[in-house]
Protein backbone atom coordinates (compact mmCIF):
# COMPACT_ATOMS: atom_id res chain seq x y z
CA UNK A 1 0.00 0.00 0.00
CA UNK A 2 1.53 3.73 -0.83
CA UNK A 3 1.46 6.51 1.05
CA UNK A 4 -0.64 9.18 -1.18
CA UNK A 5 2.82 11.89 -2.14
CA UNK A 6 1.07 14.95 0.01
CA UNK A 7 0.11 12.99 3.09
CA UNK A 8 3.97 11.10 3.16
CA UNK A 9 6.46 12.92 5.15
CA UNK A 10 10.33 13.02 4.65
CA UNK A 11 11.92 9.83 6.34
CA UNK A 12 14.18 10.54 9.47
CA UNK A 13 17.45 10.61 9.52
CA UNK A 14 18.57 7.44 11.34
CA UNK A 15 21.54 8.59 13.80
CA UNK A 16 17.87 10.51 14.92
CA UNK A 17 16.32 6.87 15.22
CA UNK A 18 15.86 6.10 18.87
CA UNK A 19 13.78 2.40 19.06
CA UNK A 20 14.04 -0.41 21.53
CA UNK A 21 12.05 -3.45 22.28
CA UNK A 22 10.45 -1.83 25.33
CA UNK A 23 7.04 -1.11 25.55
CA UNK A 24 4.99 1.39 27.82
CA UNK A 25 1.16 0.13 28.70
CA UNK A 26 0.44 3.02 26.45
CA UNK A 27 2.13 1.03 23.12
CA UNK A 28 0.31 -2.19 23.77
CA UNK A 29 -2.84 -2.58 21.93
CA UNK A 30 -4.98 -5.32 22.56
CA UNK A 31 -5.96 -7.24 19.41
CA UNK A 32 -9.63 -7.80 20.67
CA UNK A 33 -9.55 -3.47 21.15
CA UNK A 34 -8.60 -2.98 17.20
CA UNK A 35 -12.24 -3.93 16.21
CA UNK A 36 -13.10 -0.75 18.44
CA UNK A 37 -11.14 1.51 17.11
CA UNK A 38 -11.43 4.16 14.82
CA UNK A 39 -8.94 4.54 11.68
CA UNK A 40 -8.94 8.01 12.90
CA UNK A 41 -7.98 6.51 16.50
CA UNK A 42 -5.78 4.48 15.30
CA UNK A 43 -4.01 6.81 13.06
CA UNK A 44 -3.87 9.34 16.10
CA UNK A 45 -2.15 6.41 18.13
CA UNK A 46 0.32 6.15 15.71
CA UNK A 47 1.13 9.79 15.20
CA UNK A 48 1.45 10.02 19.35
CA UNK A 49 3.94 6.72 19.74
CA UNK A 50 7.24 5.90 17.13
CA UNK A 51 5.92 2.12 17.73
CA UNK A 52 2.64 0.14 19.11
CA UNK A 53 2.52 -3.72 20.00
CA UNK A 54 -0.44 -5.61 19.05
CA UNK A 55 -1.24 -8.25 22.32
CA UNK A 56 -2.71 -11.63 21.09
CA UNK A 57 -5.04 -13.62 24.05
CA UNK A 58 -3.67 -16.34 23.24
CA UNK A 59 0.05 -16.12 21.69
CA UNK A 60 1.67 -12.90 23.11
CA UNK A 61 3.05 -9.91 21.49
CA UNK A 62 2.79 -10.77 18.41
CA UNK A 63 3.53 -7.88 15.46
CA UNK A 64 4.48 -4.38 15.95
CA UNK A 65 3.42 -1.02 13.88
CA UNK A 66 5.29 1.67 13.47
CA UNK A 67 5.22 4.58 11.28
CA UNK A 68 5.65 4.68 7.52
CA UNK A 69 8.17 7.53 7.95
CA UNK A 70 10.45 5.22 10.26
CA UNK A 71 9.77 2.29 8.21
CA UNK A 72 11.15 3.79 4.91
CA UNK A 73 14.32 5.12 7.12
CA UNK A 74 14.56 1.63 8.13
CA UNK A 75 14.24 -0.12 5.14
CA UNK A 76 17.22 2.49 3.68
CA UNK A 77 19.48 1.84 6.57
CA UNK A 78 19.07 -1.61 5.72
CA UNK A 79 19.63 -1.63 2.22
CA UNK A 80 22.84 0.46 3.09
CA UNK A 81 24.21 -1.55 5.35
CA UNK A 82 23.44 -4.85 2.76
CA UNK A 83 25.42 -2.64 0.46
CA UNK A 84 28.32 -2.44 2.62
CA UNK A 85 28.77 -6.13 3.95
CA UNK A 86 28.67 -6.92 0.22
CA UNK A 87 31.60 -4.03 -0.12
CA UNK A 88 33.66 -5.40 2.76
CA UNK A 89 32.94 -9.39 1.33
CA UNK A 90 34.17 -8.38 -2.10
CA UNK A 91 37.66 -6.80 -0.63
CA UNK A 92 38.03 -9.17 1.86
CA UNK A 93 37.84 -11.94 -1.12
CA UNK A 94 39.86 -10.26 -3.18
CA UNK A 95 41.80 -8.22 -0.54
CA UNK A 96 45.53 -9.75 -2.42
CA UNK A 97 44.25 -8.10 -5.86
CA UNK A 98 43.37 -4.82 -3.97
CA UNK A 99 46.40 -4.48 -2.10
CA UNK A 100 48.81 -4.89 -5.33
CA UNK A 101 51.40 -2.44 -5.65
CA UNK A 102 51.80 -0.60 -9.21
CA UNK A 103 55.43 -1.89 -9.27
CA UNK A 104 54.05 -5.52 -9.15
CA UNK A 105 52.33 -5.38 -12.11
CA UNK A 106 54.08 -7.52 -15.09
CA UNK A 107 54.77 -4.57 -18.07
CA UNK A 108 53.87 -6.35 -21.27
CA UNK A 109 55.92 -5.15 -24.64
CA UNK A 110 53.96 -4.84 -27.04
CA UNK A 111 49.57 -4.21 -26.96
CA UNK A 112 47.16 -6.69 -26.77
CA UNK A 113 46.16 -5.87 -30.80
CA UNK A 114 49.62 -7.16 -31.86
CA UNK A 115 50.23 -10.28 -29.32
CA UNK A 116 46.56 -11.40 -30.80
CA UNK A 117 47.93 -10.73 -34.36
CA UNK A 118 51.05 -12.73 -33.55
CA UNK A 119 49.13 -15.47 -32.51
CA UNK A 120 46.61 -15.28 -35.04
CA UNK A 121 49.25 -15.35 -37.31
CA UNK A 122 51.16 -18.43 -35.68
CA UNK A 123 48.14 -20.15 -36.00
CA UNK A 124 47.64 -19.73 -39.41
CA UNK A 125 50.75 -20.61 -40.35
CA UNK A 126 50.75 -23.73 -38.59
CA UNK A 127 47.60 -24.92 -40.62
CA UNK A 128 49.31 -23.75 -43.79
CA UNK A 129 52.24 -26.81 -42.75
CA UNK A 130 55.00 -23.35 -42.45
Amino acid sequence: MSIPKGKRKMATDLSKVQLDNKFSKEEILRAADLRKLSQDQLIRLLRSHDKLALFFQKEGMEAVMIRYELFETLVKAAESMNELLEDIEIAERYKDRFNTSPKEFQQIEESTKNYLQKIAQQSQEDKNGN
